[in-house]
């Protein structure tokens, strides 16, 4: 995808920034790509100082996958702890 149309898919603007990562191998019950991404988010949240330390916020994210497919279990399993959001 050239990048005039990742600006467009995710409403980019002049001056934002896209980060997109991926994983070679996927980790069961740990998605790589999305920690790296949480990562990144934080380092530049606190390099940039973004990050509003007075005030709290709650973000729900419904994309967030609960289960996947154990390829050896042959079964759905939970993708992270179901409380805590912990792998």
């Amino acid at each position: 995808m050239r990048s005039r149309n990742w600006a467009e898919a995710v409403g980019a603007k002049p001056g934002d920034l896209i980060v997109a990562t991926a994983a070679k191998v996927q980790i069961p019950h740990y998605d790589t790509s999305l920690n790296v991404a949480g990562q990144i988010r934080l380092h530049l949240g606190n390099k940039l100082n973004l990050i509003d330390r007075s005030k709290w916020g709650i973000r729900l994210d419904h994309r967030i996958a609960l289960f996947e497919w154990s390829e050896n279990d042959k079964r759905w399993v939970s993708a992270q702890h179901p409380f805590t959001g912990y792998c």
